[in-house]
């Protein structure tokens, strides 16, 4: 028996591969689109302290109140994905109950990509927070 790879990226296409077919649950596909769109943003920081001159701190400070608005949004998406992929999970691995043979096997692999998406994110957010 050999071993499959499976990618748990948090991306759309990940989870659009890995869902049945039949599954309609929408919440797990717009959460990670909100971190799509969240993490196309590069977040900018000074690598030094400007001089102290007054003009050159307030554009720092302006530069650092972006970057913590923009790493806001990620932590945000973040906790999305990770409420969305545990209810994704959940929905899942009740209806592979119901399921027989490979169909079941499908629902199955599938909340186990939503549960593993669902910890990542958890663990990224943790370390953003």
């Amino acid at each position: 028996m050999g071993a499959t790879v499976v990618d748990t990226s948090l991306k759309v296409a990940t989870w659009n591969a890995a869902k049945p077919k039949s599954y309609k649950g929408a919440d797990l596909t717009n959460a990670l689109k909100a971190y799509e769109t969240a993490t196309k943003k590069d977040i900018m920081v000074l690598a030094k302290l400007p001089d102290f001159k007054v003009s050159k701190l307030e554009g720092a400070r302006d530069v650092y109140s972006t970057a913590a608005t923009e790493l806001k949004k990620v932590v945000t998406a973040l906790g999305s994905i990770d409420t969305a992929g545990t209810k994704t999970h959940g929905e899942l691995t009740k209806q592979a109950k119901t399921k027989e043979g490979d169909e079941k096997k499908q629902y199955e692999d599938a909340a186990a990509v939503a549960r593993t998406m669902s910890l990542s994110a958890r663990t990224h957010r943790q370390k953003l927070s």
